[in-house]
């Protein structure tokens, strides 16, 4: 059987595709269509992870750095800067104001309201909380704290 030759452009190859779809579907194309040119744009990082060395082109900056076999996690902070992707961005809030609270807690540093920045930590806590009596019991603390500072 011969194969047709001819250039084939995909906006959002990835688009609708479970994640284990994404990485096979460059492999399955290629196999597939072995005289088919491939120009494929994709957000995924399970795409780029898939792909061989030379085959993605970035069209906001030149690729310097190698994406063939890396993490997930090192494709989409390093290649398609997302900042720290393992986590969500109400999970980096929380443990950033842990961080924040217990390093003045270490530091003894009294110019730091040590009480607002607890505040400030129970109060991310108990809005990602999946416990609604925890998050209502925290908002009637802070409610009663801001109600005292105005009288």
């Amino acid at each position: 059987m011969e194969c047709t030759p001819g250039v084939v452009v995909i906006d959002e190859l990835d688009l609708s595709l479970h994640p284990t779809w994404q990485k096979r579907i460059v492999r399955i194309l290629k196999t597939l269509f072995p005289k088919i040119q491939f120009i494929c744009a994709t957000h995924s990082p399970f795409i780029i992870q898939s792909l061989e060395q030379g085959e993605l082109i970035g069209l906001d900056e030149i690729l310097d750095e190698e994406y063939s076999g890396q993490s997930i996690e090192d494709i989409a902070e390093g290649i398609m800067n997302v900042p720290t992707p393992r986590y969500s961005e109400k999970k980096l809030k929380m443990y950033e104001a842990a961080e924040a609270y217990f390093k003045a807690v270490q530091e003894g540093d009294a110019e730091r309201d040590l009480a607002k920045l607890k505040e400030q930590m129970d109060l991310l806590t108990a809005q990602y909380s999946d416990n609604p009596a925890y998050c209502a019991l925290i908002r009637q603390k802070y409610l009663e704290k801001k109600a005292e500072v105005h009288r």
